[in-house]
């Protein structure tokens, strides 16, 4: 039986009680019905009021649970999306080429040995200097110091990161999707993640492959909605059939 149905029957018996124990005129009878009724709405309408605020706070909660499922959803789907970009755009002589020992490449593609350990900068050095180079838009020469710092794991996701947007500067899309792909393995949930995000797109746009382009600026515009990058992806996806 709910509360209202139970606050009902007892102020019903309580009022046939007063009725039976003792005599009173129908005028006072009256007013004994209208203050019980007055009382019983009164509380119908705190009870109608606590049901209400239970309803709003379950429905908060059904609110914050989906948006937690679907964050997961889209963290996951990235994975799985660079995953098929890196098997299907990322050849295995691409991903030796960024493994193994350090060579210098010099404008005219020209190969060096590495200098000798007394000469050898540290990993600190090979990264700052690298980041000088990349601010300054001298690409090839900072793609040289960031491999030597992302091979000695320092600052190791930033390291491939920079290496994917200095290909990427270069038009060099398909090593760009290389490089990019690395960051994220390494970390996913970084500051510059919309950026690399809406770039990868623009590089598979530009190696042809509209399918997956569209995926990506579609990720940049669901997971960044009010940034800058998701601006960009719109117009881009917008140009793309």
């Amino acid at each position: 039986m709910s509360i209202i149905k139970k606050i009902t029957v007892l102020f019903i018996f309580i009022l046939c009680y007063q009725i039976t124990a003792a005599p009173v005129n129908s005028i006072m009878l009256e007013q004994k019905v209208v203050e019980h009724s007055e009382q019983i709405d009164g509380m119908r309408s705190i009870v109608d009021g606590l049901n209400e605020k239970v309803h709003q706070l379950s429905s908060a909660n059904e609110i914050m649970q989906q948006d937690a499922k679907r964050n997961n959803e889209l963290l996951f789907e990235l994975r799985e999306r660079i995953d098929k970009i890196n098997q299907n755009y990322v050849t295995k002589d691409e991903l030796m080429k960024i493994q193994k020992q350090p060579t210098i490449m010099t404008k005219n593609d020209k190969v060096k040995t590495i200098e000798t350990k007394e000469s050898a900068k540290t990993k600190e050095e090979y990264y700052k200097d690298g980041l000088s180079q990349y601010k300054a838009k001298k690409y090839d020469d900072a793609k040289v110091n960031f491999k030597q710092s992302a091979i000695l794991k320092y600052n190791e996701a930033l390291s491939y990161y920079y290496l994917g947007e200095c290909s990427y500067y270069l038009k060099s899309y398909n090593e760009a999707v290389g490089y990019y792909k690395k960051s994220v393995g390494i970390k996913d949930d970084a500051s510059y993640m919309d950026v690399l995000l809406l770039h990868t797109a623009i590089s598979l746009e530009n190696t042809n492959a509209i399918k997956q382009a569209k995926l990506f600026y579609e990720m940049v515009i669901t997971k960044y909605p009010t940034s800058n990058s998701a601006t960009i992806a719109k117009k881009k996806l917008s140009t793309l059939k």
